[in-house]
């Protein structure tokens, strides 16, 4: 009867566990809106030779001393223009930034990303590790936000197009 106790409640206790530095919730992490495509516009006009978007963050957070240390995976796809098979190359800049609650910067970082398509190739996908370290105290109140620097130009072409496929 003993040992069928013992096994009951070795178990039972295997199933509890505690938490781990990989087990930790992350803060939300986003990709601002209108700021998640980068183009880069033909001198000539028409569609933009080049889009830059920013598809998606995998983060993972562990537990340091006094903080939590965010390492983020981002997935960024480039297109060149329909039917363009000129070459293609050039930096797209990005920023990472962590907001309070009031959405005050508290930390932000600048980051940049080559592009380079040659003339047969049509897109290139891109992972860029990123490491973030913030405060442990009131985490759960920061937010980090991902998006590209772009001009008022570039902003206007994104949100049109955003308003395009909403109207569909």
């Amino acid at each position: 009867m003993k040992k069928l106790l013992s096994l009951c409640l070795l178990s039972v206790l295997s199933g509890c566990t505690t938490e781990t530095a990989s087990e930790i919730k992350c803060p939300k992490i986003v990709i601002a809106s209108d700021l998640n495509k980068a183009v880069m516009f033909d001198p000539e006009g028409g569609a933009p030779l080049l889009r830059t978007e920013m598809d998606s963050v995998r983060p993972k957070c562990d537990i340091m001393k006094k903080a939590i240390e965010i390492d983020m995976v981002l997935r960024m796809t480039s297109f060149r223009k329909a039917g363009s098979t000129k070459p293609l190359h050039g930096n797209v800049s990005y920023f990472v930034a962590v907001v309070d609650g009031q959405d005050r910067i508290l930390k932000a970082s600048d980051h940049q990303v080559r592009i380079d398509l040659d003339e047969k190739k049509s897109n290139k996908i891109s992972l860029e590790r990123i490491e973030e370290k913030i405060p442990l105290s009131g985490y759960e109140n920061l937010k980090v936000i991902l998006g590209f620097h772009l001009s008022d130009d570039q902003v206007l072409f994104n949100r049109n197009a955003r308003n395009k496929k909403v109207g569909n």
